[in-house]
């Protein structure tokens, strides 16, 4: 199974760990605007793949040193349905509040 990471570095100290820190969310939403669209393309690959996810949900997109990260592929499945495709990128652009 792939594993997809997209580097950075020298972020605030804060934005490890818990996807929700309450702490600096003005450099939290300028994380996630910077490195919501690596997440995404990361997700299409994916998807590109003939892979679903399955369980995209805050526990499993983690912020830190190394940009956002999608984690936890214990429920992916091969698929090629283009409507739950359609779905597990809504739910993502959701949690990373881009809808």
């Amino acid at each position: 199974m792939p594993v997809f990471h997209f580097e950075q570095s020298k972020l605030c100290p804060c934005l490890s760990g818990a996807f929700f820190d309450t702490k600096c969310s003005h450099q939290r939403a300028h994380f996630i605007s910077k490195h919501s669209e690596a997440a995404l393309t990361a997700l299409q690959s994916i998807h590109q793949i003939h892979i679903l996810h399955e369980d995209i949900r805050h526990e499993n997109i983690l912020m830190g040193d190394r940009g956002i990260t999608i984690v936890d592929f214990g429920h992916s499945r091969q698929s090629n349905n283009k409507i739950a495709k359609k779905q597990e990128y809504q739910e993502l652009c959701r949690l990373l509040k881009l809808a």
